[in-house]
């Protein structure tokens, strides 16, 4: 009886609980936007002038069983180039990354999103 019941109790969780993020993804090798930010300015030392360069870093997925090199490229809302960035990732694994980029002098909200534009 107490076998049954937890037999039970595993089928009822499995079935109500809501699948993890990476188990949904269709793709073999993906951006985890879950996982992804932009940094901070860096500051300058002397003086309260901010630096122009600013970073976003990144969290890449390879859920296939070979080595891949995978590009990614971050633009501005407008489709400015921000930054491009090539890495390796090894089989099954994932790898942590950062792309650098300048600012725009424009008086508006920066928005930087990023995508992979070739697998190899």
């Amino acid at each position: 009886m107490k076998r049954l019941f937890i037999l039970l109790a595993f089928v009822v969780g499995c079935a109500t609980v809501k699948p993890a993020y990476h188990s949904q993804m269709k793709e073999d090798v993906y951006l985890d936007h879950e996982s992804s930010w932009s940094n901070s300015p860096v500051k300058y030392i002397f003086g309260k002038r901010s630096s122009p360069i600013r970073s976003v870093t990144l969290r890449l997925i390879n859920k296939k069983y070979v080595d891949v090199s995978v590009s990614v490229m971050c633009t501005y809302s407008d489709a400015t180039k921000f930054g491009e960035r090539t890495v390796t990732v090894k089989e099954r694994n994932d790898k942590v990354f950062t792309i650098y980029g300048f600012v725009k002098l424009t008086d508006e909200s920066e928005s930087v999103s990023c995508r992979i534009i070739s697998v190899k």
